[in-house]
């Protein structure tokens, strides 16, 4: 009896660590080279974790999902491997009822990270790719569903311009093309001309 739970007590020690480890803040110019393999092999270590969590701790679980999703749309997809990679996450966040409003606090944090005007530029411009994955990916469903639309709203109405010191972060650090504006951008979808 002893030995379970001693074992239960080193497999939870196991489960928060990598919790710990997984969590965190991504940076743009960390995951741009990676590759398919790379970044497909991190989400799925942060599915495992949530799955392990979904019966006892949903909100555990559901918080490692939003984590992967963070990841996925930290990175740079100039080769649409954001497509690729979210309908694992998406699926698993579908099962809790919770995709579109775990896309809604990820889009509220981002914005709150960009009106940091002391905030680093490469996490404001981490923060810009955030929002430029979202709006990319969910324009299809802007005008059926009542719950995207509240976020692009929001981005539309946070009015972001992009900052002089994150053009230059943009083309200094990574040589990528600065994006437009997301709250333009979310303007230009939402009246149905992008």
């Amino acid at each position: 009896m002893k030995s379970h739970t001693l074992s239960k007590g080193i497999f939870a020690i196991v489960l928060m660590w990598s919790c710990i480890t997984l969590a965190g803040e991504y940076i743009y110019t960390d995951l741009q080279m990676k590759t398919y393999d790379e970044m497909s092999n991190r989400v799925k270590k942060r599915i495992i974790v949530a799955e392990k969590k979904a019966e006892t701790d949903p909100d555990s679980a559901k918080a490692n999902l939003k984590d992967a999703l963070q990841l996925i749309f930290s990175r740079p997809n100039s080769d649409n491997m954001v497509s690729q990679l979210v309908p694992t996450v998406k699926s698993r966040l579908k099962n809790f009822a919770s995709y579109e409003s775990t896309v809604d606090e990820i889009v509220t944090a981002t914005l709150d990270e960009i009106k940091k005007t002391k905030s680093a530029a490469n996490k404001q411009a981490t923060s810009l790719i955030i929002l430029e994955n979202i709006l990319s990916e969910f324009k299809p469903d802007v005008k059926n569903n009542k719950v995207v639309k509240v976020f692009f709203e929001k981005i539309r109405n946070a009015k972001i311009e992009v900052s002089s010191k994150v053009k230059t972060e943009f083309r200094m650090r990574s040589m990528l093309k600065p994006p437009a504006s997301p709250s333009a951008v979310a303007e230009k979808i939402l009246n149905g001309t992008n």
